[in-house]
């Protein structure tokens, strides 16, 4: 059924559930353990605006709500999720380099 015939009430749920969650987590991945954690902790700024942002859907769903703004907010929403993933992807690219170079360096002077 399309969203356009979706009554006032399940739109936003519908759209929210069947659109932008799935997106979401397909493009979040599964190799994002820790993630909120890391999130709150190196990158609190980034972190309370995405607490914001969903504050912001929140406060749109109902059905009195435009629905072009819950969409903004939505999409507003995954943009910041998805800069915070780059973020997170670097710090653990550069975490697994700096082991990399500690286990050579043991193996160096094991030598």
């Amino acid at each position: 059924m399309p969203l356009s015939d979706l009554d006032d009430d399940s739109w936003f749920e519908n759209f929210f559930a069947n659109r932008v969650l799935p997106r979401t987590g397909k493009d979040m991945g599964e190799e994002c353990q820790g993630f909120f954690a890391w999130l709150a902790d190196q990158e609190p700024e980034l972190y309370r605006r995405i607490q914001s942002a969903e504050s912001e859907i929140n406060s749109l769903w109902h059905p009195e709500a435009d629905r072009d703004s819950f969409k903004t907010a939505c999409k507003t929403w995954y943009n910041l999720l998805m800069e915070a993933k780059q973020a997170f992807e670097a710090w653990k690219f550069k975490q697994k380099e700096a082991a990399a170079l500690v286990g050579k360096q043991e193996t160096l002077a094991i030598r």
